[in-house]
């Protein structure tokens, strides 16, 4: 099938040297068992990017907020899911990717796999996806094509994939792999690269159904129910698509498209009637109706963010950390 729609959603990716821990960054989440309190997967436990945590500072410091703990890790792309007070992300360290389980609350390390060798490329080395947890089992891809179900306890592969050789695929412009796993229902859901998207059975692996795709993208699959229709949206090299979960059948009806918000790195937030991201470079707040500009402002780059309690956290493109007030009236710190 070819793709031709555009929508805003590709993944988020963030150089991690460091990983760093600190009491509004996790929004609360490492200390609560409510699903709606953790942070499971990439963008969140409905991957929209929105934290349902309330109050919480409504400012900071002139030192931000304080830093829990700090470890050093390596290199890599991926952000951190967390779950029953668990941090699960993956990294590169020399020749060896690992996916990495810590304590939410010290930073201790509990376990860590060697998922395979690092992934090196000149837009920078180590893995691009972010893993997903559902029940006692952690789903990883990493940059190679490797995709993983292990148990959460100790870390130990209960089924995996090889996308590159099984579907005869290859990462976004032989840029890594950087799909990030979406569990939906009994399935796991994930673009194998240039060529399928797949649809596993989460508990032991086997394909439930495949669709071909166009050339490979950065972006990761949600799930959406629009006119009473449950419909998973991927997002190829070459545009979006939405299919019905069941059997892949493709199924997407456009409403509007536009160059107003080109994301590079990170997925737009939405508030209401109200679109927050990154047009390359540049934050902005955009009517979704009709894509009209409400405000702009540089000085990011192309940074990341996620919404919590009425303020949007950003981070920019060189670690600079700041909250701003989510509303369409003003850039407002």
């Amino acid at each position: 099938m070819k793709m031709r729609e555009r929508l805003c959603l590709p993944q988020k990716l963030g150089v991690m040297a460091i990983l760093t821990l600190g009491v509004s960054l996790l929004l609360g989440s490492i200390f609560y068992d409510d699903p709606d309190s953790e942070w499971p997967q990439f963008l969140g436990p409905y991957r929209n990017g929105i934290s349902y945590e309330t109050d919480l500072a409504k400012s900071w410091t002139a030192t931000g907020p304080k830093v829990l703990w700090r470890i050093p890790l390596g290199d890599g792309y991926s952000s951190v899911a967390i779950s029953k007070r668990r941090v699960y992300t993956l990294f590169s360290k020399n020749d060896d990717e690992f996916v990495i389980c810590l304590d939410a609350n010290s930073g201790k390390e509990i376990w860590r796999m060697r998922s395979d060798s690092t992934f090196k490329d000149t837009n920078g080395n180590g893995p691009r996806s972010t893993p997903a947890i559902h029940g006692d089992v952690v789903y990883a891809l990493g940059a190679r094509g490797k995709l993983y179900a292990l148990n959460v306890k100790n870390g130990k592969s209960l089924w995996r994939h090889d996308l590159k050789k099984e579907f005869n695929s290859v990462g976004p412009s032989d840029g890594g792999y950087a799909s990030s796993p979406l569990v939906e229902g009994d399935m796991l859901l994930i673009e194998a690269g240039g060529n399928a998207f797949v649809a596993f059975n989460k508990k032991n692996g086997q394909v439930i159904w495949k669709a071909e795709s166009d050339s490979a993208g950065f972006s990761s699959p949600v799930a959406y129910t629009i006119n009473g229709q449950r419909q998973i949206i991927f997002f190829s090299g070459d545009g979006a698509v939405a299919v019905a979960p069941e059997n892949g059948k493709m199924a997407f009806e456009e409403i509007w498209k536009n160059k107003s918000m080109q994301n590079i790195f990170s997925t737009s937030i939405l508030r209401g009637n109200y679109l927050y991201g990154f047009d390359r470079g540049t934050l902005k707040c955009m009517e979704v109706n009709t894509a009209e500009e409400k405000w702009k402002q540089r000085g990011f780059g192309v940074g990341s963010l996620i919404y919590a309690d009425g303020h949007l956290l950003v981070l920019s493109d060189k670690g600079k950390l700041v909250l701003i007030e989510a509303t369409p009236d003003e850039y407002r710190i």
